[in-house]
């Protein structure tokens, strides 16, 4: 298999392959029908002079192939190069229409003798060129010496759907050229023969050739993309000798074509260059859009969500508008997926915006008016104090927020640990006697008693600035509540014991950094 590089400016094209009997060569702005008789790919490979016999599909050289026998019209298809769907002989009058493609078209023909003579060729034989058979001209009297030579009765077809896939990066927009004879009249005398063009089964063009040096016929005809078959044929009126047509600059003029792999109506080239979405997925964002639609309706086709509100462009009624109708910042759609009132900019009430709340970089919820449950309400931790709300204890010193004097300052003041031991100090009078680990009332009475009066000298301590001994006797009485049995606690295990012992941890960690 060889493959072709095809470059076109401005265009730079891919790589297609080609059939083992079609070499590389450069693209052109057309392609030559001639050299793909010839045996190339339309674009310059192709061998003058040689071509097709029409007999038998079978590839000629540069030597006259002589005349066949009246009565084979059978359409052969051709081997050596797959842009040929086939070759025929014109069937004469009495043998009815004439199968000109592989799938079955047919065509009626003008009369015949249904003789064949030559091989259809790219270009003319040496043999012709030796005998100084003059070619054809153009209208400004130029020799053509390119094109399609048929000598009469034979067909060719080719086939527009191969070329195309071929050359994806083509359209094929209309088959150009020129038709005349190859005159000879002091050899053939005069006379004439009939040029054919067919497409899909259908006449395009016909003209009666002569045998004189007068310039060609110029055609120009249209082709569309749903075209797969362009038949060239000639016919004899009555008499075959020296009826040979040719088919000059038999071109097929070529557009560059807008190739859009994923189908969502914007090039691949496009994609790639300009817009940066992928050629191979229609909806690059998936977000239910696909790329062409977005860029109709101004939306961003790399952007899900293009007005940011919350609601995917696929699903947004306007994917232009950030619709927001409480005002608070928070696109309704977002407001719809959080379970957020869309109607009440604060959801929660805890005095900041629900926009603002899903914005801060700390995240805190708009449905908890107490993101950290450390007491403080979210918009007064952000409006009041200053401190962190989604951290129950903002400088991390072991006192939350709600109870800390200076939440975002680590330790607290001597005065505020005083005033809590002395707190904790009266509570513990309030506890009931069974959490005393103690034989009787009496003895659970004078152990609650003594855990009050540790904790209000340990106050006292600290009112009169002995943070030492304050700590010695935090420590002491930490001791009796550890469930270690040296020395014995003053309480069985229980929650208020659990509390006591955290507070008392805590308030010594706080003399420590005082």
């Amino acid at each position: 298999m060889k493959i072709k590089m095809i470059i076109n400016k401005p265009l730079f094209l891919c790589a297609v392959l080609l059939s083992t009997s079609i070499s590389s060569s450069w693209a052109q702005t057309e392609i030559d029908l001639g050299d793909i008789v010839g045996g190339g790919d339309g674009f310059g490979s192709g061998v003058f002079n040689t071509g097709v016999d029409a007999r038998s599909g079978v590839q000629a050289g540069d030597t006259w192939a002589g005349n066949g026998n009246a009565g084979i019209t059978m359409f052969d298809e051709i081997a050596y190069n797959s842009l040929i769907d086939g070759v025929f002989v014109p069937a004469n009058s009495s043998q009815g229409s004439t199968q000109i493609s592989s799938t079955g078209l047919t065509f009626q023909y003008p009369y015949t003798n249904g003789y064949s003579w030559d091989a259809i060729r790219n270009g003319v034989s040496t043999l012709e060129t030796n005998q100084h058979i003059n070619p054809i001209y153009d209208l400004n009297g130029n020799v053509i010496n390119v094109g399609v030579g048929i000598h009469a009765n034979a067909g060719i077809t080719f086939d527009l759907e191969a070329m195309r896939a071929l050359n994806p990066q083509f359209n094929i927009d209309a088959f150009t050229g020129n038709v005349g004879g190859i005159p000879s009249p002091s050899r053939c005398g005069s006379g004439s023969a009939v040029a054919h063009v067919v497409i899909d089964g259908v006449s395009v063009f016909s003209e009666v050739v002569g045998r004189t040096a007068a310039a060609s016929t110029a055609f120009s005809i249209p082709i569309v993309a749903t075209n797969r078959f362009l038949t060239l044929a000639t016919t004899d009126q009555g008499s075959y000798g020296c009826d040979k047509v040719y088919f000059g600059n038999a071109l097929l003029a070529l557009s560059n074509a807008i190739i859009d792999t994923d189908g969502d109506g914007i090039s691949d080239d496009d994609e790639t260059n300009i817009y940066g979405t992928d050629p191979n997925n229609d909806d690059s964002d998936n977000d239910g859009l696909n790329d062409g639609d977005e860029l109709s309706a101004g939306t961003n086709p790399l952007n899900p969500d293009s007005d940011n509100d919350g609601l995917s462009d696929g699903s947004d009624p306007d994917p232009n508008t950030f619709n927001d109708a409480d005002g608070d910042g928070l696109g309704d759609g977002m407001e719809t997926l959080l379970g957020t009132d869309p109607l009440n900019p604060d959801s929660d009430g805890d005095g900041l915006l629900d926009g603002t709340e899903v914005d801060l970089a700390t995240g805190t919820d708009p449905l908890n008016p107490d993101s950290d449950g450390d007491g403080l309400s979210d918009g007064d931790e952000v409006n009041v104090f200053g401190t962190n709300p989604n951290n129950p204890d903002s400088d991390n010193d072991g006192v939350g927020d709600a109870t800390d004097p200076s939440p975002n300052d680590p330790g607290v003041t001597s005065g505020y640990l005083e005033d809590w031991l002395r707190m904790i100090g009266t509570d513990a009078l309030e506890y009931d006697l069974s959490l005393m680990d103690a034989k009787n009332n009496n003895a659970a009475k004078g152990r609650r008693n003594a855990l009050s009066n540790k904790l209000n000298s340990a106050a006292n301590e600290i009112s009169a600035g002995n943070y030492e001994q304050a700590l010695k006797s935090l420590t002491s009485l930490l001791k009796k509540l550890d469930d270690n049995d040296k020395p014995k606690d003053w309480m069985i295990t229980s929650h208020e014991k659990t509390l006591l012992a955290s507070d008392i941890e805590q308030m010594i960690y706080l003399i420590e950094v005082l």
